[in-house]
């Protein structure tokens, strides 16, 4: 009588380790085309169709030139 072979004991299968995903790296922002010119010059002056019209709020920050 042939022993009865005990089966291997199927191996656990190793939980495969979620991949965290890489952060997608923040667009760099589009530079808005501001009512400005180079920082630390001033402002250019407002060119509107309407020459009466008043100039864009500035910031606070900003000095009138």
């Amino acid at each position: 009588m042939t022993p009865t072979r005990t089966p291997t004991p199927t191996p656990t299968p190793t939980p495969t380790p979620t991949r965290t995903p890489m952060p997608t790296p923040m667009p760099t922002p589009t530079p808005i085309p501001v009512m400005r010119s180079v920082s630390g010059s001033c402002p250019p002056k407002w060119s509107g169709s309407n020459t009466t019209a008043s100039p864009p709020p500035r910031s606070a920050s900003q000095t009138a030139c």
